[in-house]
């Protein structure tokens, strides 16, 4: 189970992902967290999501000394509608556990546009004064103020009154400086990798922050910061939205903290070098791929049995694929040892293809890694069947249904890498498989 799922692509860059925001999150911590810089914190934190995010899916290989690849072509395995209905109880783990992803992230994205939906009903039900491109969204009730975007929601005693102005003063702070955006990628982050707990500790932090850029905001503006602090302790918690930001939103504690500490000197911005390291080996581990150039010099071919349509008859499978060839030797392993035995015993017939009465063939390449494990499987070529002639002829595009069947049935499939004077190789394989229905 844990080989599965690492050898899908999904999976690895979630692995990656994580790595990626766990060394760059510990600098951070171990660095950066307690300075007063703190709009170098914020684009710090910022920029450590979308470099964890992107990096995994660049790929700088024309820089890497490439290295051969064995390029070996299997046998057509042709199976029939038949060998497909037997399977249509196969248990796959693998859509079990992208269903079950799905609906998570499906409460997720509910439960944010639950919050968006109410935020627009409290804008909607109560007086709005537009004032220098602010919206002031006055509440009958006694609440905590909190900002989304360009709306600052506020209670009319407050709005009113001259003394607590230093609380609108720190809610344009998260206005101007577009603090919710940070706050809805987070969400939205939350609502894809909500498995992620990483996710739940940059949005945390990054709440932290802006508390403290819009507390220096107001410090900067008053000569009594006495006043703001007692304004602080007098703050009730009303607010409860994920995606706004709101008047003492964190604990007092760390606020205050802050509030009184001494500023950090100018040298001390030089302590975010300390990531430059991280970033590089990230970037290497993360982007640098170690795949090499196919050669084509000798296409060497496997023997490998093709199953006939009719799928009652399966005597003449033979149980092992074997490569004609004694320096390379890629082995699978599987179901009686027996590549085309495990195809038809796992591939499906897609419902919507099977209703719409389409067949192709598709030509599958994918390369065995030195660790055995299946990377870059793609599509090659496809062939659409011509009736009139009783054969598959002319190049179209792949069916849907077709492409993600045959990707995901190779990269189920388990080999032992292949071999040449004792190491270790990577070996290319192509194979066409018929999705037949007679």
């Amino acid at each position: 189970m844990f080989n599965f799922i690492l050898e899908n692509g999904f999976f690895i860059y979630q692995y990656k992902l994580f790595l990626n925001l766990f060394f760059m999150y510990l600098i951070y911590f171990l660095f950066l967290k307690n300075e007063t810089n703190f709009k170098l914190n914020r684009f710090y934190l910022i920029f450590s999501v979308l470099f964890s995010l992107v990096i995994p899916f660049l790929n700088f290989e024309t820089f890497i000394e490439n290295e051969n690849i064995f390029n070996f072509n299997l046998n057509e395995i042709d199976i029939s509608k038949k060998n497909f209905t037997q399977n249509e109880a196969f248990f796959n783990e693998f859509d079990i556990i992208f269903l079950i992803y799905f609906l998570i992230s499906f409460i997720f994205f509910f439960f944010l546009m639950k919050e968006i939906f109410f935020i627009k009903k409290i804008i909607y039900k109560n007086k709005v004064i537009k004032l220098k491109n602010i919206n002031f969204v006055l509440l009958d009730k006694k609440s905590s103020s909190f900002s989304f975007f360009n709306y600052l929601f506020i209670s009319k005693d407050i709005f009113s009154d001259i003394k607590k102005s230093k609380i609108v003063l720190h809610e344009k702070v998260h206005i101007k400086q577009f603090h919710s955006l940070d706050l809805l990628f987070l969400e939205v982050l939350k609502i894809i990798f909500w498995f992620n707990p990483l996710i739940y500790l940059y949005k945390k932090s990054i709440s932290e922050v802006h508390e403290y850029l819009a507390d220096d905001g107001v410090l900067k503006k008053t000569k009594n910061s006495v006043s703001y602090k007692r304004l602080i302790l007098e703050e009730v918690f009303y607010s409860n939205y994920n995606i706004a930001n709101y008047f003492n939103q964190l604990t007092i504690k760390n606020r205050l903290v802050m509030m009184t500490k001494i500023k950090s000197s100018e040298k001390s911005k030089f302590k975010i070098l300390f990531a430059l390291p991280v970033l590089i080996v990230l970037f290497i581990f993360s982007a640098c791929s170690d795949e090499g150039e196919v050669i084509n010099n000798e296409t060497k071919k496997a023997k490998t049995s093709k199953i006939i349509s009719e799928g009652d008859n399966k005597n003449n499978i033979k149980e092992e694929v074997v490569l004609n060839t004694a320096e390379v030797m890629p082995k699978f392993i599987g179901d009686n040892n027996a590549f085309n035995v495990f195809l038809s015993k796992n591939i499906k017939f897609p419902e919507k293809e099977k209703a719409e009465g389409l067949q192709q063939k598709v030509f599958v390449s994918f390369v065995i890694d030195k660790d055995g494990s299946i990377i870059d499987v793609e599509i090659v070529a496809t062939l659409a069947f011509n009736e009139k002639e009783n054969k598959f002829k002319g190049r179209v595009e792949v069916s849907p249904g077709f492409k993600k069947e045959a990707i995901r049935v190779i990269k189920f499939s388990k080999w032992k890498a292949g071999e040449k004077n004792g190491e270790k190789v990577k070996i290319k394989m192509s194979i066409p498989i018929t999705f037949r229905l007679s």
